[in-house]
């Protein structure tokens, strides 16, 4: 959130555009640190709460998902996230395929690692899309769905 509104960022107005044409803003932390290598647990809860607090205000809506910054995180750090009130939190590991138990550790569809490696992804992604869904699509939430 330290980010949004400078300079090759998106703004305010932006993220409310987004949000206006069905998009899910999800939260990133303040500052985008590795959060596992954080020595304060103050320090890493600051990163989870604020960035949440500072969205919502920002955009004046709910703000549910959050990206572990680089894909890392601990259990504890899962945990902070659940209790901050977000409803799902992901990695960068590939997958498309969740439970319930598993709304706090998400994978993605696509994490291109090169140029060499799209045609793979890319191939891995259509799989995964011929498989029908485990969660809900964006907009629903996934505590209430079956």
């Amino acid at each position: 959130t330290n980010s949004i509104g400078k300079k090759n960022y998106m703004t305010t107005a932006q993220l409310k555009q987004l949000l206006r044409e069905g998009m899910w803003i999800g939260s990133h932390s303040v500052s985008h640190p590795y959060l596992s290598r954080l020595k304060k647990p103050a320090t890493v809860r600051r990163e989870i709460f604020e960035s949440k607090k500072i969205l919502e205000e920002k955009i004046g809506a709910p703000v549910t998902a959050f990206a572990y910054p680089f894909g890392q995180y601990t259990p504890s750090i899962a945990e902070l996230v659940k209790e901050a009130g977000y409803t799902t939190a992901r990695g960068t590991y590939f997958g498309t395929r969740h439970t319930q138990t598993e709304l706090f550790s998400l994978t993605g569809l696509i994490n291109i690692t090169s140029v060499t490696r799209v045609e793979t992804d890319l191939t891995r992604a259509r799989r995964e899309e011929e498989k029908p869904p485990i969660l809900p699509p964006p907009g629903i939430d996934p505590s209430e769905y079956d």
